[in-house]
């Protein structure tokens, strides 16, 4: 048995193509959705605890303090947008320009305990100040949970939240708009760094369908 993270934004369902193809490919093994709100650890602790309840998360990754805690193997990236209140003025363009931001306040990952800890989202926070004088940056969760937009939809029309183009439908009734910045954030699975040999098969077997997949 594969202990496979799911949440309400990261739910390990989108990924039903490849879990599919390694089962075929392994047939003594099965595969076990495990929802994160119900284990023990938050996020990043989560992934120094992977292979005790958990054995892989799927999702957005960026955080530079984890990486000497897990693997990692990219599927693709996902583009930055923003979450909007309805009747946003700024909702109705193809793209929202950083330019456009100024003097809005816009919700975002927070850089606690340092700038360094996601540097996509750096690089994103140097663009956004440089490109929209008078912005002004609020931060919010590091890994970001259903909880992050609801707080996020309660707070009065004119705010804007970062966020990502798997996240465009977390919440009814916000609306999401593509934000015109170059960073991208990638996106796969995170697995242990040194699994046991059930789930070192699995892993392998998943780097080689993923492979052949792009």
């Amino acid at each position: 048995m594969v202990r496979i993270g799911t949440s309400a934004l990261n739910p390990a369902g989108r990924l039903g193509w490849l879990w599919s193809a390694v089962l075929a490919l392994l047939p003594g093994y099965r595969v076990q959705y495990v929802p994160l709100e119900s284990t023990d650890y938050g996020f990043p602790d989560q992934y120094r605890h992977l292979g005790e309840n958990v054995d892989i998360l799927y999702g957005p990754s960026g955080f530079v303090t984890t990486a000497d805690l897990v693997d990692f193997e990219q599927i693709g990236v996902y583009r930055f947008t923003l979450a909007l209140h309805r009747g946003d003025p700024l909702a109705g363009k193809e793209e929202i320009p950083p330019s456009d931001l100024s003097g809005r306040t816009v919700w975002m990952m927070d850089d606690r305990p340092a700038p360094g800890t996601i540097p996509v989202i750096d690089r994103v926070r140097d663009e956004l100040r440089a490109q929209a004088p008078g912005i002004r940056l609020r931060p919010t969760d590091p890994h970001y949970t259903i909880e992050t937009f609801n707080r996020f939809a309660a707070t009065e029309n004119g705010d804007c939240l970062l966020s990502l183009e798997c996240w465009d439908h977390a919440l009814p009734g916000l609306l999401a708009w593509p934000l015109a910045v170059t960073e991208t954030m990638p996106y796969g699975l995170l697995f242990p760094r040194h699994p046991n040999a059930r789930l070192g098969a699995f892993i392998s077997t998943v780097r080689k369908v993923v492979a052949a997949h792009r």
